[in-house]
């Protein structure tokens, strides 16, 4: 069975992550070549007051959700050439980790089930310029939103790139968009 590249970013929110992925799509539209933007619509569990999860079940929750969507559009999309994921596994680690994850190799064995990305950006950023970019963005913070969550979260990026054998290309998110854009197009024609 035929399977599109799989391209993700990974980052803390606020690096750009989500202007990068739709740059990659107009460009790749612009040549013709069939991609699509993923992006797990994780349910809200951590807004859910009356259940009570630890934060091994809610990863392992969002786990299994990412893992379902992942296939499923895998296999809905198999005649594409680009699946362009707004999100990785990192992310799932590192911002669980952050959040108290005791067992990430739980979370990690469940994450298994779909394919890794074929190509993993890294957005690097100082979690105060990520802070700043998310409030130009939109007017309401996440209530997790903070400067200590987000560097707590970066921190974990870099224990899990290690622990779980993770090759990312790192971007320094600081640069400005265009020059951002044109080392994630280098990169990828390279595993044409």
């Amino acid at each position: 069975m035929r399977r599109p590249k799989l391209i993700s970013i990974a980052g803390i929110d606020g690096t750009g992550k989500t202007t990068q992925i739709n740059r990659l799509k107009e460009y790749f539209d612009s040549k013709n070549v069939k991609s699509e933007i993923l992006k797990v619509k994780y349910l809200p569990f951590h807004k859910m007051k009356n259940v009570s999860l630890t934060t091994d079940d809610l990863r392992l929750l969002m786990a299994k959700d990412f893992v379902d969507y992942y296939n499923e559009k895998i296999k809905e999309l198999e005649d594409y050439d680009y699946l362009l994921c707004d999100r990785s596994k990192v992310c799932l680690l590192a911002y669980g980790l952050g959040y108290g994850l005791m067992n990430p190799n739980n979370v990690y064995d469940k994450l298994k089930e779909t394919p890794d990305s074929d190509l993993l950006f890294y957005f690097d950023i100082d979690p105060k310029v990520a802070i700043e970019r998310i409030g130009k963005s939109r007017s309401n913070f996440e209530e997790d939103e903070t400067i200590e969550n987000l560097a707590r979260a970066g921190m974990y990026y870099s224990k899990v790139f290690n622990d779980y054998n993770f090759n990312p290309v790192y971007i320094d998110a600081n640069e400005p968009e265009d020059e951002i854009t044109k080392k994630l197009i280098l990169s990828i024609n390279e595993i044409k």
